[in-house]
């Protein structure tokens, strides 16, 4: 898994719990699920359930959009 953690797809739900203004269209970001403990997400401070909706100060549109930035060339942790 990307930068040693498996995630999903953040939901409106997932906005609301976290105490976030509900989205006015599709939910953004992502959760974590699972993460290796040596991981370099686990070595970030992310730890399961984080949602994380920004990677260097950009909003994560999409899980989609957050795995073509871990996948670039040259990606640093999150």
């Amino acid at each position: 898994p990307e930068a040693g953690l498996l995630l999903r797809q953040a939901t409106f739900f997932d906005h609301v719990e976290a105490g976030l203004p509900a989205p006015g269209g599709p939910a953004g970001g992502a959760v974590v699920l699972d993460l290796e403990p040596d991981g370099a997400a686990a070595r970030a401070g992310l730890k399961t359930g984080d949602l994380v909706l920004k990677r260097e100060g950009e909003p994560v549109t999409s899980l989609r959009d957050l795995r073509e930035r871990l996948a670039a060339p040259g990606a640093q942790a999150l």
